[in-house]
């Protein structure tokens, strides 16, 4: 995701909550409604058509 969309996520195993990850909340609504977006659009990437057809 960094290359494509300049995102970088914690992996939650580094807290004890695998398999989530881990965002950081310390700005505004509005960043991280975009930065959503864009971990949508990078993830949807690594689906295979199937699956972006269930979702």
């Amino acid at each position: 995701m960094k290359e494509s969309e300049g995102l970088t996520l914690t992996h939650g195993a580094a807290l004890g909550l695998s398999p989530y990850l881990r965002l950081s909340r310390a700005t505004a609504d509005a960043v991280l409604e975009y930065a959503m977006r864009r971990i949508r659009r990078a993830s949807s990437a690594l689906c295979s058509p199937q699956q972006q057809a269930a979702a």
